[in-house]
């Protein structure tokens, strides 16, 4: 095995990456220029530097794993959302939702201001934002943004109310919504241990399964339906949809919405 394709299965091995999503030669480039970056002369040496160096590997994730993502990206799953959880929450209780990944906070951000603009206060609800990038997770919770990540058209108004506009062409999620969300360190090779004896009402896990591994794709869907209450709400990218007639599943919503509604029979894995 060579020292890249030895990188390649620690990274498929650590947090569920298929090398042939991203491609061969986009790995060996981002390999190649952190071996520079500490000085490192030739792949064999830096993969041993990985194997002790904490710093180092999550120094490659961050250039491996590179978060694209946007204020209410792709707009119906949001919309859904609002709609749904105007019915799903009972009196005096608080909806649980989880977003993973949440990349720099973009798709967190807007379930909290989907779920605000429907009417929930925020102590109605909290959302777990999990992220393998500690440099996504430290923008994440600053909620500061540039005006490019507000691109989707048309944003509802009443979603534009809790974005509120700052100097050099910036804005910032209300501060109203921040006791909702808790930010942290999330990977999904570990989401059964992470997810153990939590329950939520809904899940984003969007456009994340796709540069997954088959085996860890089938893990973390297993766990999203065990964490998942009856009735529970699963949203996926349009990349990884449930393939049709998924046991445990249903489709709920408009098919741009990439939704299904938890039935009471959990995913198998």
């Amino acid at each position: 095995m060579t020292p890249l394709a030895a990188i390649a299965e620690l990274l498929r091995v650590r947090i569920g990456l298929d090398v042939d999503a991203i491609g061969t030669r986009a790995l060996g480039l981002a390999v190649r220029r952190r071996a520079r970056a500490r000085g490192i002369d030739g792949l064999d040496a830096y993969r041993t530097l990985l194997a002790g160096d904490a710093n180092e590997w999550q120094a490659l994730i961050e250039a491996v794993v590179v978060p694209e993502s946007w204020f209410f990206r792709d707009g119906e799953p949001f919309a859904l959302l609002g709609r749904w959880a105007s019915t799903a929450r009972r009196p005096g209780t608080r909806l649980t939702l989880l977003s993973l990944p949440c990349a720099s906070g973009e798709e967190p951000w807007s379930m909290a201001i989907a779920l605000a603009a429907a009417g929930l206060p925020p102590e109605a609800f909290h959302i777990d934002a999990l992220d393998l990038s500690e440099r996504a997770l430290a923008v994440a919770r600053q909620g500061i943004y540039p005006t490019r990540a507000l691109r989707s058209k048309p944003v509802p108004e009443a979603w534009h109310a809790y974005l509120h506009p700052l100097p050099e062409r910036r804005f910032e999620v209300d501060a109203a919504l921040r006791a909702s969300l808790r930010f942290a360190v999330g990977n999904l090779v570990d989401v059964s241990r992470t997810l153990a004896e939590r329950h939520y009402d809904a899940i984003f896990s969007r456009n994340l399964l796709i540069y997954c591994d088959a085996t860890t794709r089938a893990a973390a869907l297993a766990s999203f339906a065990t964490a998942l209450r009856p009735d529970g709400l699963l949203v996926l990218g349009h990349a990884d949809p449930l393939p049709p007639g998924t046991p445990g599943f249903v489709r709920v919503g408009p098919p741009a919405a990439f939704a299904w509604r938890r039935a009471a029979a959990p995913l198998r894995p």
